[in-house]
Order: structure tokens, then C-alpha cells, then sequence
């Protein structure tokens, strides 16, 4: 009669429930040994060492698997603008708090407050347009109970705060200023790039809608001391646009380009899920793009009045 854990011709079944497979480590022999539990003892079965360029360390494994769960819960993201999403950006924004890592709380809720401060704005500017994302309802911003720091530090210095032609680019000031410390603070890698090149962007796109307006840029500049990328060849291809709506496109485009050359391989990272959510934001906006908006509302740095 042969023992229960043996398979033909009385050779050791080795099951799966009694295999561990054990990852090594950089500085070890064996970077993979496939142990046999038994009540015998244990029997090792080794695998022929890999290169060292195979190699990781224990806190490389780690890193790269943080949001594994998480990154493989969400959706892909459309091929082009204007199809839909696979899942809106409310649900993706649950999911990312949901699953975040205390340590990197503060990091995803400064890339997310973004949503808070344009609903702000949008709701007491008298408009209905609600980005999803955000912890702040309508019922909220009208009590302003529960409002986030930044806005409240917005509102109490109002009174003294110096004129700009469009109040509420101090407000957005005080976000970029407030996420670029963050992203400082915590070394990410997504928010310490891709930050800074939305601001000039921005502002590059002030400064050349002011200028063919007829108008003083600087008084419509946000975080001005920003520098480090040219746009020329950007703003020349919006200038060959056919049209408002051609132009956002682009424009859009664009930020999408930038935010995947941001990104590493490493798809389950931090940088992966806020890149993500930055394209979901965008590719949102396009399921949209059928609803009428009054151009005459749009300020020079591409928002809605």
C-alpha cells in the first residue's frame, strides 16, 4: 500500500497545500527555494540562482506590490476622449480611500482636495458645475461647515488680500502652494513633476489669452515663480486649432501625454494610482462634452467663470 502523499511508482506527491515558494532577496545564494513542509522535516528544492540583474531588495518587493489590490480593482482608462469610463471618478476616489496606505493619505487627499476647490469656486460663482472626486457637498459649501483649510484660510483673508482681476486665482494659488509642499514633504514622484508643469501651463495659457486680449498678464498668473518648461511649441499648435472646443481637446491631449510620461513601469505605485486618477478626471470631462457651456464665461486661463 503506498503512503497517502505518494504518486506513482511510490515516489513523495508533493501537494500544493505543502509547497511555499520563498522569494530571496538581493546577497542571497538562492533567490528562490521551493520548501516542502512535512512532518519529517523540511525538504528543500532549489532553483539555479538568477542573474543579479533579476535581483531586488525586500523593500523594492514591497514597494511595488503596495497597491497591487487596489490598481487591479480600477478599470482601464478609454482609449480616446469622449468614450466613457469604466467606472466614474467618484467610485475611483472611494476606492483610492478606501485602500490607501496611511502614509500616503495626505498625499491622495491634496491631489483630490483639487475637486473641493473648483466646486467652491464653481458654486459661488451661481454655476451647477460639480466635479466628482471631492469630500464637499453643495449643502456644505452653503453653510461652510466642513469646508478644507485652504478655503477657509481663502475666505478669512479676503478683506485684505490685494485686487485681482479674477478673485478666485488666489484661491488656486493657495492649493498649488499648499499641494506643491506636500508633494515636497512626502518625495512623490507623480505630484513633484506633473504639479509644476500644470501651473506654467497654466499660466502660459494666461499670459498668451491676456496678451491677445489686450490685457497686463501678470495680474492673471498663478504661483508666477514657477519655471522650468516652454510651451512655445504647445501654444503654436493650439493657435492651428479650428476652435474652442478643438482647442480644450488639445489642450487635454496634451495633459494626458504628459501625466504617462510621468509614470514608471511600476503600475501598482502611488504615482500609478494618482496618474490614474488624474487622466480619469480628464477623460470625465469628455462624457460631457455634449452638454452647451457659454464661452463667454471661460476665464483666459481655461476655467469657467
Amino acid at each position: 500500500m503506498q503512503p497517502q502523499d505518494a504518486g506513482p511508482g511510490g515516489r513523495p506527491l508533493h501537494r500544493p497545500d505543502q509547497l511555499r515558494l520563498q522569494a530571496g532577496t538581493s546577497g542571497e545564494r538562492h533567490p528562490f527555494q521551493l520548501q516542502r513542509r512535512t512532518g519529517r522535516g523540511p525538504g528543500r528544492f532549489l532553483l539555479p540562482p538568477l542573474p543579479q540583474a533579476f535581483l531586488c531588495s525586500q523593500g523594492e518587493i514591497n514597494s511595488v506590490g503596495n497597491y497591487y489590490y487596489l490598481m487591479s480593482l480600477l478599470p482601464p482608462l478609454p482609449a480616446a476622449l469622449g468614450q466613457p469610463l469604466g467606472a466614474e471618478v467618484t467610485w475611483l476616489a472611494a476606492q483610492a480611500r478606501q485602500n490607501i496606505a496611511p502614509a500616503d493619505r495626505e498625499t491622495l487627499e491634496v491631489h483630490l482636495l483639487c475637486a473641493d476647490v473648483a466646486n467652491f469656486i464653481s458654486r459661488e460663482s451661481g454655476r451647477e458645475k460639480f466635479l466628482p472626486g471631492g469630500r464637499l457637498t453643495l449643502e456644505g459649501i452653503d453653510t461652510q461647515e466642513g469646508l478644507p483649510e485652504v478655503i477657509l484660510d481663502f475666505l478669512k483673508g479676503q478683506a485684505d488680500a490685494p485686487a485681482r482681476p479674477y478673485v478666485y486665482d488666489r484661491l488656486w494659488e493657495m492649493y498649488h502652494a499648499r499641494a506643491l509642499g506636500t508633494a515636497e514633504r512626502s518625495g512623490n514622484a507623480f505630484l513633484k513633476k506633473y504639479l509644476p508643469w500644470e501651473i506654467q501651463l497654466r499660466n502660459a495659457l494666461s499670459s498668451w489669452r491676456a496678451s491677445a486680449a489686450g490685457l497686463d498678464p501678470a495680474g492673471y498668473l498663478v504661483a508666477p515663480n514657477q519655471a522650468g518648461y516652454s510651451f512655445d511649441k504647445l501654444l503654436s499648435g493650439l493657435g492651428e486649432c479650428p476652435g474652442p472646443l478643438e482647442a480644450e481637446r488639445y489642450l487635454d491631449r496634451e495633459r494626458l501625454k504628459f501625466i504617462s510620461g510621468c509614470l514608471d513601469h511600476d503600475g501598482f505605485s502611488l504615482d500609478a494610482l494618482l496618474g490614474h486618477l488624474s487622466q480619469a478626471y480628464i477623460f470625465s470631462r469628455w462624457q460631457d462634452q455634449g452638454k452647451p457651456f457659454d464661452l463667454d464665461k471661460i476665464t483666459f486661463a481655461g476655467e469657467v467663470k
